[in-house]
């Protein structure tokens, strides 16, 4: 696995930011860094992904 340097930025925007969106071009492995840092987390973590049908 590459180096992911945005893991810090986002984790400091979580200490006092109930909600962080991570947005970007397709493929660029935006859900791959939201579950290593969900895994890392203790607190309750609810992913969103706007591909899906929507919500209603």
């Amino acid at each position: 696995m590459f180096p992911r340097f945005q893991a810090t930025a986002i984790s400091d925007a979580l200490a006092d930011t109930p909600v962080v969106v991570l947005e970007g071009a397709r493929q660029v492995g935006k859900s791959t860094l939201a579950q290593h840092l969900a895994a890392s987390l203790t607190q309750r973590v609810a992913h969103v992904t706007l591909d899906d049908e929507p919500m209603r």
